[in-house]
């Protein structure tokens, strides 16, 4: 590191390819970031930063180390806010994008961040935390820098302490000799460090000319000037977007003056539609799919899916609500084509179909939240068998279920099942078999009277259990005093009369202890 450090030999070359570098892995991380951040502000931070890093070596080089004639000083200068700067992209900006969803964490229970997350910013959140190798070296690669620039500034510092308490001592032994102390400052200016400096610079075989470095420097300023406008004109975008069709989470991307959104709302109520195939694939037709996350159709009175939207690959969400569904057939079908997608919502859906676009076909293993909330008509949940085998939270509220569907016996991976306000009065054992990662059952509102014994076996593994307004009045006599697990109980006969006050502490019967 001595050759290359601060006080080394090769340090103007090494210090500018790694700032080449640097700004090279800059420009293409603020570029990527400015296809799927929403948050304006950001956008700009880094080109703000990115000015700074191709402006600052050439304002410090030039202030020291012409101006001012010392040369050792724009190093350690350099360095310095080189390290400012590696630490600000990597860990200050990050700390800013995930602060919005850290308190969406400390102020929603989890339920309601499963609920609006996915929904409202998907594809911004697996952004920031989903970590890809090529996002691992952009992010990684400030801490690394930071790290090397921040040790070779340790031995400076270190050295030039070393320097100076030998020449106070060198001044104060001729002072004796030769009279008057030499000024602190004088002495500073020929300390070791300065000396080794001015007898490494005449034999640097990299040495830049004067030429070349002014040329470099101008180079880097013009670019830092192009980058920051052009990050400021992309998020200055007055672009009017004529489809109609809601934005949620405008984007900002580099270079184009097209509308891209994390999410589009399509509102047959509001643009006067039906919901046919042929109305909905020219809205369609008109919304750019390039960076698109969640798709929502909505107040739709014959909701026809169209076999466009499978022209939008990247999505991470699909959702209908407030509608009733005509068809869903097989052309639309969401399957291993939807790479990306992770969560299918249907929220109070009339099903007048057979939806065998949802039925069928294998959801693609990305495909880990599957959600259905007041259902009425056609009962298609029961006939699927294990195309929902990716699923990871499995929610069928208010369904119509008169027993647990086939398709939960797929779901290997599954953590949650929430099949609450049915019509459920036996369960099967067989969905609770080889079920590894389920932590959470919850059985509200409906008449069951016991649940199988396979169910009761997971106690010590599960963490939630809601049994309110059931018809179970017993548990297994099971040791529960190691069990992290809460049972919600009230409103049936498990709580009713004198029970609740010889159950577990685990078992909840006061109604007014908070359950989402």
């Amino acid at each position: 590191m001595s050759s290359i450090g601060i006080r080394g030999a090769y340090f103007t070359p090494f210090l500018l390819t790694i700032e080449t570098f640097e700004i090279a892995l800059q420009t293409w991380q603020a570029y990527r970031t400015s296809k799927y951040i929403s948050n304006p502000h950001i956008n700009v931070l880094y080109g703000i930063a990115i000015f700074i890093n191709c402006w600052s070596t050439a304002v410090i080089h030039h202030v020291w180390e012409h101006k001012y004639k010392h040369p050792l000083m724009a190093r350690f200068l350099s360095a310095l806010v080189d390290a400012i700067l590696d630490f600000t992209w990597g860990v200050v900006f990050q700390g800013v994008l995930v602060w919005r969803y850290w308190s969406l964490e400390r102020t929603m229970s989890a339920l309601l961040v499963l609920l609006e997350v996915p929904e409202n910013s998907d594809r911004e959140l697996r952004q920031i935390l989903v970590v890809s190798f090529s996002n691992f070296v952009l992010s990684g690669f400030p801490f690394l820098q930071t790290s090397i620039v921040l040790h070779e500034l340790a031995f400076l510092l270190d050295d030039a302490r070393i320097s100076t308490i030998n020449s106070r001592k060198s001044a104060t032994e001729q002072s004796t000799l030769r009279g008057p102390a030499v000024p602190f400052r004088a002495i500073l200016v020929e300390t070791r460090l300065k000396r080794a400096f001015r007898r490494t610079i005449p034999h640097e075989i990299w040495r830049l000319s004067t030429i070349m470095l002014r040329i470099y420097h101008v180079c880097t300023m013009v670019y830092g000037a192009i980058i920051l406008s052009i990050s400021i004109a992309a998020t200055g975008s007055n672009s009017v977007d004529g489809t109609g069709v809601t934005c949620q989470y405008r984007l900002y991307p580099w270079l184009t003056n097209s509308i891209y959104c994390v999410g589009r709302t399509i509102d047959c109520s509001k643009m006067g539609l039906m919901g046919s195939r042929n109305d909905l694939s020219n809205v369609l037709s008109s919304v750019n799919p390039y960076l698109l996350g969640n798709l929502v159709f909505a107040n739709c009175e014959q909701l026809e899916i169209p076999s466009k939207v499978r022209d939008f690959t990247g999505l991470g969400t699909i959702s209908i609500r407030n509608s009733t569904l005509t068809a869903w057939d097989d052309d639309a079908a969401v399957n291993q084509i939807f790479e990306e997608l992770q969560t299918l919502q249907l929220v109070q859906v009339q099903v007048n179909c057979v939806p065998s676009g949802i039925m069928n076909q294998p959801f693609p293993e990305s495909l880990e939240w599957v959600r259905f909330e007041s259902i009425t008509g056609e009962p298609f949940v029961p006939k699927v068998s294990d195309a929902w085998h990716s699923a990871v939270f499995f929610t069928c509220n208010d369904c119509q279920l008169l027993s647990i569907p086939a398709a939960v016996n797929s779901m290997t991976r599954v953590a949650l099942y929430e099949l609450k306000d049915n019509s459920l009065t036996t369960i099967s054992g067989d969905c609770f078999v080889n079920k590894p990662s389920l932590t959470e059952i919850q059985l509200a509102g409906n008449p069951i009277e016991d649940l199988p014994i396979e169910a009761w076996a997971l106690l010590n593994q599960l963490s939630w259990l809601d049994i309110r307004s059931t018809n179970i009045s017993a548990i297994p006599t099971v040791d529960l005093s190691t069990a992290n697990i809460v049972i919600y109980a009230y409103g049936s006969p498990l709580c009713a009369g004198s029970n609740s006050h010889t159950l577990p502490s685990q078992i909840v019967c006061d109604e007014n202890s908070t359950v989402a």
